[in-house]
């Protein structure tokens, strides 16, 4: 199951398809940049989590007095980098990490972790790449209790393990 998207974002993914097909034989994507998926990743942490949004880095937001590292992603096949540390502070096991892989075509968001920041990290280096996919399986193996409660009924679907 997916997140929907608010129809203004959606609304986005339909310009990005509707400019594709004005320039077909140019190749060009047209793909939204980092910074406006990864505010669409914080608006949806924010709307479903109740994640309050505040830029106090490494961290994006808290829930309660825990810190939250947002990351949303268009590309699956794109490799996520992680590090356990950000300018020699290092992140504690009450930080959380969710994740957010956003579906243009679907204009929908799958919730790919929802968990402690460091399970990234049980047996790796200070910094770890992970694909999608491996970061799906290890957010199979969170206990509920270690996950930041959906407060919409769709992310709490969303958040089920698969």
């Amino acid at each position: 199951m997916a997140l929907n998207l608010p129809p203004d974002v959606a609304g986005l993914f339909t310009a990005q398809k509707a400019l594709i097909e004005s320039f077909p034989n140019l190749g060009l994507k047209f793909t939204p940049d980092g910074k406006i998926i990864g505010d669409i990743g914080k608006a949806l942490a924010s709307h479903h989590f109740g994640v309050t949004i505040k830029r106090v880095p490494p961290f994006h937001g808290f829930v309660g007095n825990s810190g939250v590292i947002i990351r949303a992603t268009g590309k699956k096949s794109h490799p996520l980098r992680f590090s356990s540390d950000y300018k020699g502070v290092l992140i504690s096991k009450e930080e959380k990490l969710l994740v957010f892989e956003i579906d243009y075509e679907e204009a929908k968001a799958e919730i790919i972790f929802n968990g402690p920041f460091v399970a990234l990290f049980r047996g790796r280096n200070s910094a770890v790449t992970i694909k999608n996919g491996d970061l799906q399986k290890l957010n199979n193996c969170i206990e509920d209790n270690s996950r930041i409660t959906a407060l919409t009924q769709e992310a709490q679907q969303c958040s089920k393990k698969s």
